[in-house]
Protein backbone atom coordinates (compact mmCIF):
# COMPACT_ATOMS: atom_id res chain seq x y z
CA UNK A 1 0.00 0.00 0.00
CA UNK A 2 1.25 3.23 -1.43
CA UNK A 3 1.28 6.42 1.29
CA UNK A 4 -0.23 10.02 0.30
CA UNK A 5 3.11 11.27 -1.18
CA UNK A 6 3.81 7.90 -3.48
CA UNK A 7 0.28 8.35 -4.60
CA UNK A 8 0.74 11.78 -5.56
CA UNK A 9 3.81 10.96 -7.30
CA UNK A 10 2.35 8.47 -9.06
CA UNK A 11 -0.30 10.66 -10.59
CA UNK A 12 2.03 12.59 -11.44
CA UNK A 13 4.18 10.23 -13.67
CA UNK A 14 0.43 8.63 -15.33
CA UNK A 15 -0.48 13.09 -15.99
CA UNK A 16 3.12 13.36 -17.77
CA UNK A 17 2.78 10.55 -19.85
CA UNK A 18 -0.51 12.02 -21.35
CA UNK A 19 1.97 15.31 -21.88
CA UNK A 20 0.61 17.40 -19.27
CA UNK A 21 3.57 20.04 -18.33
CA UNK A 22 2.76 20.60 -14.92
CA UNK A 23 2.01 17.26 -13.12
CA UNK A 24 3.24 17.48 -9.86
CA UNK A 25 1.19 20.11 -9.62
CA UNK A 26 -2.09 18.94 -11.66
CA UNK A 27 -1.46 15.43 -9.37
CA UNK A 28 -1.40 17.74 -5.95
CA UNK A 29 -4.84 19.25 -6.94
CA UNK A 30 -6.24 16.46 -7.45
CA UNK A 31 -5.39 15.01 -4.15
CA UNK A 32 -6.05 17.98 -2.51
CA UNK A 33 -9.72 17.44 -3.99
CA UNK A 34 -10.12 14.12 -3.14
CA UNK A 35 -9.15 14.56 0.54
CA UNK A 36 -10.83 18.17 0.69
CA UNK A 37 -7.52 19.55 2.29
CA UNK A 38 -5.53 22.89 0.95
CA UNK A 39 -1.68 22.38 0.37
CA UNK A 40 -0.54 22.41 3.69
CA UNK A 41 -2.94 20.32 4.96
CA UNK A 42 -1.54 17.55 1.96
CA UNK A 43 2.21 18.38 3.11
CA UNK A 44 1.33 17.25 6.84
CA UNK A 45 0.40 13.76 5.36
CA UNK A 46 2.47 13.19 2.74
CA UNK A 47 3.44 9.74 4.78
CA UNK A 48 0.26 9.02 6.12
CA UNK A 49 -2.18 6.49 3.64
CA UNK A 50 -5.27 7.66 2.46
CA UNK A 51 -8.85 5.70 3.00
CA UNK A 52 -10.08 3.40 0.51
CA UNK A 53 -12.61 6.29 -0.40
CA UNK A 54 -10.12 9.05 -0.93
CA UNK A 55 -8.34 6.88 -3.02
CA UNK A 56 -11.08 6.15 -4.95
CA UNK A 57 -12.03 9.70 -5.59
CA UNK A 58 -8.77 10.70 -6.30
CA UNK A 59 -8.86 7.90 -8.83
CA UNK A 60 -11.95 9.27 -10.70
CA UNK A 61 -10.84 12.65 -10.79
CA UNK A 62 -7.14 11.49 -12.50
CA UNK A 63 -9.23 9.30 -15.00
CA UNK A 64 -10.83 12.36 -16.00
CA UNK A 65 -7.70 14.43 -16.49
CA UNK A 66 -5.59 11.61 -18.32
CA UNK A 67 -8.58 11.80 -20.98
CA UNK A 68 -7.35 15.84 -21.03
CA UNK A 69 -10.65 17.00 -19.49
CA UNK A 70 -9.24 20.74 -17.81
CA UNK A 71 -8.36 20.15 -14.71
CA UNK A 72 -10.32 23.42 -13.88
CA UNK A 73 -13.53 21.19 -14.71
CA UNK A 74 -12.71 18.09 -12.81
CA UNK A 75 -12.14 19.89 -9.56
CA UNK A 76 -14.74 22.63 -10.27
CA UNK A 77 -12.94 25.71 -9.32
CA UNK A 78 -10.33 28.34 -10.78
CA UNK A 79 -8.04 30.82 -9.54
CA UNK A 80 -8.13 34.11 -11.08
CA UNK A 81 -7.18 37.04 -9.56
CA UNK A 82 -6.68 35.87 -6.08
CA UNK A 83 -10.10 34.49 -5.74
CA UNK A 84 -11.38 30.93 -6.37
CA UNK A 85 -14.25 30.62 -8.76
CA UNK A 86 -16.24 27.74 -9.40
CA UNK A 87 -16.38 26.71 -13.02
CA UNK A 88 -18.27 23.82 -14.95
CA UNK A 89 -18.54 22.47 -18.39
CA UNK A 90 -20.22 24.69 -21.05
CA UNK A 91 -18.56 27.93 -19.51
CA UNK A 92 -15.06 29.05 -20.09
CA UNK A 93 -12.00 28.62 -18.03
CA UNK A 94 -10.63 32.15 -16.76
CA UNK A 95 -7.26 32.62 -18.26
CA UNK A 96 -4.72 34.66 -16.66
CA UNK A 97 -4.54 36.74 -19.97
CA UNK A 98 -8.14 38.45 -18.93
CA UNK A 99 -6.42 39.36 -15.93
CA UNK A 100 -5.07 42.87 -17.68
CA UNK A 101 -8.14 43.88 -18.40
CA UNK A 102 -9.17 43.92 -15.09
CA UNK A 103 -6.13 46.01 -14.13
CA UNK A 104 -6.85 48.76 -16.87
CA UNK A 105 -10.53 48.68 -15.96
CA UNK A 106 -9.18 49.21 -12.14
CA UNK A 107 -7.59 52.17 -13.41
CA UNK A 108 -10.17 53.64 -15.21
CA UNK A 109 -12.65 53.10 -12.16
CA UNK A 110 -10.04 54.58 -9.53
CA UNK A 111 -9.55 57.61 -12.45
CA UNK A 112 -13.17 57.96 -12.77
CA UNK A 113 -13.78 59.44 -9.30
CA UNK A 114 -17.58 59.20 -9.63
CA UNK A 115 -19.20 57.82 -6.45
CA UNK A 116 -21.26 54.73 -7.60
CA UNK A 117 -20.14 53.44 -11.05
CA UNK A 118 -21.89 51.37 -13.51
CA UNK A 119 -20.28 48.45 -15.49
CA UNK A 120 -21.39 46.44 -18.24
CA UNK A 121 -19.86 42.76 -17.82
CA UNK A 122 -21.28 41.70 -21.44
CA UNK A 123 -20.19 37.75 -22.07
CA UNK A 124 -19.56 37.24 -18.19
CA UNK A 125 -19.09 34.00 -18.33
CA UNK A 126 -18.17 32.43 -14.68
CA UNK A 127 -18.73 36.52 -13.65
CA UNK A 128 -14.70 36.84 -13.33
CA UNK A 129 -14.25 40.33 -14.29
CA UNK A 130 -17.57 41.85 -12.92
CA UNK A 131 -16.90 40.17 -9.53
CA UNK A 132 -13.26 40.51 -9.18
CA UNK A 133 -14.01 44.29 -10.05
CA UNK A 134 -16.96 44.28 -7.36
CA UNK A 135 -14.35 43.19 -4.90
CA UNK A 136 -12.40 45.98 -5.47
CA UNK A 137 -15.18 49.01 -5.22
CA UNK A 138 -17.71 48.02 -2.67
CA UNK A 139 -20.06 50.72 -4.42
CA UNK A 140 -19.69 49.33 -7.81
CA UNK A 141 -23.13 48.38 -9.59
CA UNK A 142 -22.41 45.35 -12.13
CA UNK A 143 -25.31 44.42 -14.66
CA UNK A 144 -23.47 40.85 -16.12
CA UNK A 145 -24.96 39.64 -19.19
CA UNK A 146 -24.89 36.59 -21.27
CA UNK A 147 -26.96 34.53 -23.50
CA UNK A 148 -26.27 31.33 -22.04
CA UNK A 149 -28.31 30.70 -18.81
CA UNK A 150 -26.17 28.24 -17.44
CA UNK A 151 -23.28 31.09 -17.43
CA UNK A 152 -25.95 33.61 -15.52
CA UNK A 153 -26.37 31.02 -13.08
CA UNK A 154 -23.02 30.50 -12.48
CA UNK A 155 -22.23 34.30 -12.00
CA UNK A 156 -25.15 34.53 -9.30
CA UNK A 157 -23.40 31.37 -7.57
CA UNK A 158 -19.77 33.23 -8.10
CA UNK A 159 -20.57 36.63 -6.83
CA UNK A 160 -23.33 35.04 -3.78
CA UNK A 161 -19.94 32.76 -2.86
CA UNK A 162 -17.40 35.62 -2.93
CA UNK A 163 -19.68 38.33 -1.40
CA UNK A 164 -20.67 40.83 -3.80
CA UNK A 165 -24.16 39.34 -4.55
CA UNK A 166 -25.77 42.53 -3.78
CA UNK A 167 -23.52 44.30 -6.17
CA UNK A 168 -24.53 42.35 -9.40
CA UNK A 169 -27.17 41.96 -11.35
CA UNK A 170 -27.53 39.53 -13.91
CA UNK A 171 -29.27 39.39 -17.13
CA UNK A 172 -29.48 37.01 -20.00
CA UNK A 173 -29.22 38.83 -23.20
CA UNK A 174 -27.47 39.14 -26.65
CA UNK A 175 -24.92 41.17 -25.85
CA UNK A 176 -26.63 44.98 -25.32
CA UNK A 177 -29.70 44.24 -26.50
CA UNK A 178 -32.30 44.14 -23.52
CA UNK A 179 -29.71 47.19 -21.33
CA UNK A 180 -31.69 50.44 -21.05
CA UNK A 181 -29.58 52.68 -19.57
CA UNK A 182 -25.94 53.95 -19.44
CA UNK A 183 -22.62 52.22 -17.85
CA UNK A 184 -19.48 54.08 -16.74
CA UNK A 185 -17.32 51.35 -18.11
CA UNK A 186 -18.10 48.32 -20.80
CA UNK A 187 -16.13 45.20 -20.34
CA UNK A 188 -16.02 42.47 -22.15
CA UNK A 189 -14.54 38.96 -23.13
CA UNK A 190 -16.25 37.76 -25.74
CA UNK A 191 -15.33 34.94 -28.05
CA UNK A 192 -12.31 35.84 -30.90
CA UNK A 193 -10.90 32.96 -31.86
CA UNK A 194 -11.47 32.51 -35.78
CA UNK A 195 -13.56 29.21 -36.38
CA UNK A 196 -10.67 28.02 -39.02
CA UNK A 197 -8.12 28.13 -36.09
CA UNK A 198 -10.73 25.96 -33.53
CA UNK A 199 -9.38 23.06 -35.02
CA UNK A 200 -5.28 23.65 -33.96
CA UNK A 201 -6.00 24.18 -30.30
CA UNK A 202 -5.16 21.78 -27.32
CA UNK A 203 -7.44 19.51 -26.57
CA UNK A 204 -8.10 19.95 -23.45
CA UNK A 205 -9.97 23.62 -25.03
CA UNK A 206 -10.88 21.85 -28.38
CA UNK A 207 -12.81 18.93 -27.07
CA UNK A 208 -13.85 20.14 -23.76
CA UNK A 209 -15.07 23.78 -23.72
CA UNK A 210 -17.84 24.95 -25.23
CA UNK A 211 -17.42 26.41 -29.48
CA UNK A 212 -19.82 29.19 -28.58
CA UNK A 213 -17.58 30.31 -26.27
CA UNK A 214 -14.35 30.29 -28.26
CA UNK A 215 -15.69 30.43 -31.81
CA UNK A 216 -15.60 34.44 -33.21
CA UNK A 217 -16.14 33.95 -36.61
CA UNK A 218 -14.38 34.08 -39.63
CA UNK A 219 -11.93 36.56 -38.43
CA UNK A 220 -12.86 36.19 -34.71
CA UNK A 221 -14.39 40.02 -34.40
CA UNK A 222 -17.90 39.06 -35.25
CA UNK A 223 -19.10 39.76 -31.23
CA UNK A 224 -16.66 42.17 -30.74
CA UNK A 225 -17.73 44.53 -33.88
CA UNK A 226 -21.46 44.01 -32.54
CA UNK A 227 -20.74 45.05 -29.30
CA UNK A 228 -18.89 48.44 -30.38
CA UNK A 229 -22.28 49.10 -32.84
CA UNK A 230 -24.23 48.57 -30.14
CA UNK A 231 -22.32 50.25 -27.21
CA UNK A 232 -23.40 53.49 -28.79
CA UNK A 233 -25.17 55.59 -26.31
CA UNK A 234 -24.28 53.06 -23.63
CA UNK A 235 -21.48 54.45 -22.87
CA UNK A 236 -21.64 57.75 -20.09
CA UNK A 237 -19.86 61.02 -21.22
CA UNK A 238 -16.10 60.45 -20.43
CA UNK A 239 -17.08 56.63 -20.13
CA UNK A 240 -15.38 53.93 -21.70
CA UNK A 241 -14.92 50.17 -22.89
CA UNK A 242 -12.32 47.86 -22.60
CA UNK A 243 -12.67 44.22 -24.89
CA UNK A 244 -9.96 41.30 -24.89
CA UNK A 245 -9.03 40.21 -28.24
CA UNK A 246 -7.20 39.03 -30.49
CA UNK A 247 -3.60 40.73 -30.82
CA UNK A 248 -3.91 40.03 -34.66
CA UNK A 249 -7.45 42.04 -34.70
CA UNK A 250 -6.19 45.47 -33.05
CA UNK A 251 -6.52 47.17 -36.76
CA UNK A 252 -10.10 45.53 -36.82
CA UNK A 253 -10.86 47.00 -33.36
CA UNK A 254 -9.05 50.61 -33.93
CA UNK A 255 -11.22 50.70 -37.38
CA UNK A 256 -14.84 49.51 -35.47
CA UNK A 257 -13.90 52.03 -32.31
CA UNK A 258 -13.42 54.78 -34.76
CA UNK A 259 -16.60 54.36 -37.35
CA UNK A 260 -18.89 54.06 -34.06
CA UNK A 261 -17.38 56.31 -31.57
CA UNK A 262 -15.26 59.17 -34.09
CA UNK A 263 -14.34 61.24 -31.42
CA UNK A 264 -12.97 58.75 -28.61
CA UNK A 265 -9.42 57.70 -28.06
CA UNK A 266 -8.34 55.01 -28.90
CA UNK A 267 -5.50 52.38 -27.65
CA UNK A 268 -4.32 48.90 -26.30
CA UNK A 269 -3.24 47.27 -23.05
CA UNK A 270 -0.43 44.50 -23.32
CA UNK A 271 -0.56 41.17 -21.60
CA UNK A 272 2.60 39.84 -19.15
CA UNK A 273 4.06 38.01 -22.53
CA UNK A 274 3.78 41.68 -24.60
CA UNK A 275 1.15 41.12 -26.64
CA UNK A 276 -1.78 43.75 -27.39
CA UNK A 277 -5.14 41.75 -25.41
CA UNK A 278 -6.74 44.61 -24.48
CA UNK A 279 -8.98 47.33 -26.76
CA UNK A 280 -9.92 50.42 -25.11
CA UNK A 281 -12.38 52.96 -26.21
CA UNK A 282 -12.16 56.31 -23.94
CA UNK A 283 -15.01 58.70 -24.73
CA UNK A 284 -14.57 62.30 -24.28
CA UNK A 285 -15.96 64.17 -20.94
CA UNK A 286 -17.13 66.50 -23.52
CA UNK A 287 -19.21 66.09 -26.78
Amino acid sequence: MKNLGQLIRSASEQLCSVGISEYYLESELIWMEALDIDRAGLYLQLNEYPKLQSIETAEKLLSRRLKREPLAYVIGRKEFYGLVFKVKSGVLIPRQDTETLIEEAIQILQNNHCDMPIVFDVGCGSGIIGISLATQFPRLKVIAIDSDPNACYLTKQNAENLGVSNQLGVIQADLLTAIEGQADLIVANLPYIPSSEIKNLQPEVRIFEHRVALDGGLDGFDLTGKLINQAKGSIKIGGAMLMEIDPKQVSLAEKAIGIAFPTAEFKTKTDLSGFERVAICITPTIL
